[in-house]
């Protein structure tokens, strides 16, 4: 009967989006805005047309350098240690 007969019930739900001089975005069902697409004009809206994203590339990272820790000095092999007694 009534909801049945509506031409937006018979297609999928489809939408559209628009969007004002301000740079405000909304979305309606496409039916809704083909059926007044003069009112909508006259109001400020139009059809939003999506800017295409670019794609960044993912840095590079550079390879660390491998640091060598030295000690602040070393003690040289040969050299004898004493041993304290308890």
């Amino acid at each position: 009967m009534g909801w049945e007969t509506a031409p937006f019930m018979r297609e999928k739900m489809e939408t559209v989006k628009l969007t004002n001089k301000d740079g405000k975005i909304i979305e309606r069902l496409k039916t809704q805005y083909e059926l007044n697409t003069s009112i909508w004009e006259n109001k400020g809206w139009t059809l939003y047309k999506e800017k295409p994203k670019v794609d960044l590339k993912p840095k590079q990272e550079k390879p660390k350098e491998k640091v060598e820790v030295k000690a602040p000095y070393s003690i040289p092999k040969d050299t004898p240690v004493e041993k304290k007694d308890k």
